[in-house]
């Protein structure tokens, strides 16, 4: 895909991501369908697992589309147009771009919401296949005209024929993974990649957490939008702060504010009126049948639903502390994520973006999966996602990384005291313009 990239290839990842959604949807229509025509339930016992099977498939396979073509446009098309562009910053665009995904994705679960209450199952996902199917001729029509009226895209840089001798004789994930550590920016890259085994976010764990210890569903709902604006203000701080003071120190100050809130959810585990029980899970942990427990759980997972939500004056501090902390985490983390992308966008050359980038991911997943491994190999996977993943590792994890930023600042000729310096004199320069105007 590589070598396509300029148009066909995001072309194809576009309608690999469309046609395999409008696939699952039209499984799970099918599988609906079925359930509503069928009178005797007992004939259709093992066929919901594969109709699910089969969905879960075709969605996996949409996702690896979507990161494709998220990667293709938001990694490297962007700063061909910036660089076309006399007035365009690539801060500036990088922030619309993620302000736009962060919008989006806060309001599709309403949108969601309203359409399944408003009509049936079989309604929704034939809707969703004709959005699919429309999006893809509009979505595609686009890319082909910004192609076709952005001539440096058409134009790359040629790569050297040793280049391409060297590359046909080595194996290409191990190529990828030397060109990702022999860029300048691999140490800010792979701090960010790292925040990913430690990173808190509103996802089911957090939610069935705050769930069980009597938070409404409005409750949760309020904390995740208040997470959402504090992501988007994360992004437009991200420019001012970039305009500023540069791109390592708004770097630092990321890493700072997310590892703060982090640890602060982390710490609230351990207050008076927390569940953690650290002693009692010690005294009662047995190596043998720790095992069986884990496989226990897996077949029958805990299904209570006589959880009551308790009034706003009931609720314990070390919840309360937990969820502020995930909800300001976010603003760090949305001056951190397109901080370290905006340096690998400048540094790495165009040649390499798609490997290094593509190796980016993968080892930012990586982590992801190894955060769930190790949530999952406990009995009170909550209490070990809280404790473990987010109060001992941020220590460890921001020491890694200012070692990382400085050593990156040292590369590029620039001291930390430097940097600080220069940094606060552009903030000072900017603070005494905005005062003149």
């Amino acid at each position: 895909m590589e070598e396509k990239f300029e148009n066909s290839g995001i072309q194809i990842a576009l309608l690999i991501n469309n046609f395999c959604v409008s696939i699952s949807a039209l499984v799970f229509a099918y599988c609906f369908h079925l359930l509503e025509t069928t009178p005797d339930k007992k004939e259709l016992q093992g066929h919901e697992n594969i109709f699910l099977l089969i969905a879960l498939i075709f969605s996996s396979m949409a996702k690896v589309a979507s990161e494709i073509e998220r990667m293709a446009f938001t990694k490297d098309w962007i700063v061909v147009l910036v660089q076309s562009s006399e007035n365009s910053r690539l801060s500036a665009q990088n922030s619309i771009m993620n302000v736009l995904d962060q919008v989006s994705a806060a309001l599709l679960p309403l949108f969601t919401g309203i359409l399944l209450d408003t009509f049936s199952r079989i309604v929704c996902c034939v809707f969703v296949i004709v959005y699919n199917i429309s999006s893809w001729i509009i979505e595609s029509r686009i890319l082909h005209t910004v192609y076709r009226d952005t001539p440096a895209l058409k134009r790359r840089k040629s790569v050297d024929s040793e280049e391409i001798v060297e590359a046909q004789g080595n194996v290409s994930w191990i190529r990828s993974f030397k060109l990702y550590f022999n860029q300048k920016a691999w140490r800010p890259a792979f701090a960010l990649a790292m925040l990913y085994f430690t990173v808190l976010s509103f996802d089911n764990l957090a939610i069935s957490y705050g769930a069980k210890q009597g938070l409404s569903a409005t409750a949760l709902g309020t904390f995740m939008t208040a997470g959402s604006i504090c992501g988007l203000l994360g992004n437009v701080s991200y420019t001012y702060f970039e305009r500023c003071m540069g791109l390592l120190l708004t770097a630092l100050i990321g890493f700072f504010l997310q590892n703060a809130c982090a640890m602060t959810a982390g710490y609230s585990q351990v207050f008076f009126d927390s569940p953690l029980n650290i002693t009692g899970y010690a005294e009662n942990f047995e190596l043998k049948s720790w095992p069986s427990r884990i496989i226990s759980e897996i077949q029958s997972p805990s299904t209570r639903s006589d959880i009551i939500a308790l009034p706003a004056s009931q609720w314990p501090l070390s919840i309360i502390l937990f969820f502020v902390g995930i909800t300001f985490a976010r603003y760090g983390l949305w001056i951190i994520d397109p901080t370290i992308i905006q340096i690998m966008q400048e540094t790495i050359p165009e040649r390499n973006r798609y490997r290094i980038f593509g190796v980016q991911a993968s080892i930012s997943e990586f982590f992801s999966m190894l955060k769930d491994i190790m949530v999952g190999l406990k009995k009170n996977p909550i209490n070990f996602h809280v404790f473990s993943g987010h109060l001992v590792l941020p220590n460890g994890d921001l020491r890694c990384t200012l070692r990382r930023v400085c050593l990156f600042s040292k590369s590029s000729d620039d001291s930390l005291f430097h940097l600080l310096h220069k940094g606060i004199s552009k903030f000072s320069q900017a603070s005494q313009y905005s005062n003149i105007i």
